[in-house]
């Protein structure tokens, strides 16, 4: 699902709890696809880790914007994210993720839960 013909491609999110700063942690998940085989910039992208949220914080500038304003746009982002936290509010909106996916969910996003994993937090 996405703009233009392009091949059927998997959309996941997951859920992390991390002291890193935005930024941090965006210039990780940048060495992550790098270390998998992503060139910036690419049309064929092998792999493409995007930070969305950061709790209910707002950030917008030339080098991050969060929450990531796509989420209110694109069923392939807000679905994924409304399984994970369905009552989670978006910031900027103040809907909640249920309720964005709801509105955006279409029949060609098509659910895989067969890759489905649930990880839980590992004991200190």
């Amino acid at each position: 699902m996405g703009p233009g013909t392009q091949p059927d491609f998997l959309n996941v999110a997951v859920l992390v709890s991390t002291d890193l700063p935005p930024l941090d942690l965006r210039g990780r998940l940048r060495k992550i696809e790098e270390s998998l085989g992503r060139v910036r910039p690419d049309a064929n992208v092998v792999v493409d880790l995007d930070l969305c949220l950061y709790g209910s914080e707002i950030l917008s500038g030339s080098e991050i914007a969060i929450p990531r304003p796509e989420i209110l746009e694109r069923a392939f982002i807000a679905v994924p994210l409304a399984e994970l936290a369905p009552d989670f509010l978006h910031p900027v909106s103040g809907e909640a993720l249920s309720v964005i996916a709801g509105r955006l969910h279409d029949e060609s996003l098509s659910l895989r839960s067969d890759l489905t994993i649930h990880f839980s937090k590992p004991s200190s």
